[in-house]
């Protein structure tokens, strides 16, 4: 069985009145222990689970050894929800308005519940500013 990952998010950044004023894609590299434990959780031998994301502002670009933002900023909680039977996981974190404000926002990274780095990328910077930044990431596995 051949395994492939998708994963992929976007930045959705809310004017203050919370109506969508941008969207920014994100690709992404996912690590090395992101595989892992991608392959781990198919075949239920993990108990680790999406935990955190990072925010930072570098924008060297993302090796599979990555342990998470070359430069951090900031790290917020994420929520996720699954959908294991078709390994479909949502991930998503906030960055409120009050949040890093006067930043620029260069690279981001998903974190398992053991601090080890599951994907990094670096995208279109952006000011952050005092509005709320929603981040979203979906991950799907498919099989061959």
């Amino acid at each position: 069985m051949k395994i492939k990952i998708k994963s992929y998010g976007r930045a959705i950044i809310l004017n203050k009145a919370g109506e969508v004023e941008r969207i920014i894609p994100i690709n992404n590299l996912i690590t090395t222990v992101g595989r892992e434990w991608i392959i781990d959780l198919m075949s239920n031998s993990t108990s680790l689970f999406i935990d955190e994301m990072e925010f930072g502002d570098d924008n060297t670009a993302p090796t599979l050894t990555d342990t998470g933002v070359t430069s951090l900023l900031i790290t917020k909680s994420t929520t996720t929800s699954s959908d294991l039977p078709n390994f479909r996981i949502e991930v998503r974190a906030s960055l409120d308005a009050g949040d890093i404000v006067g930043s620029t926002i260069k690279e981001i990274a998903i974190l398992l519940d053991n601090g080890d780095c599951f994907n990094h990328a670096i995208f279109a910077d952006f000011s952050k500013t005092a509005v709320i930044v929603i981040f979203e990431w979906r991950i799907e596995v498919i099989t061959t």
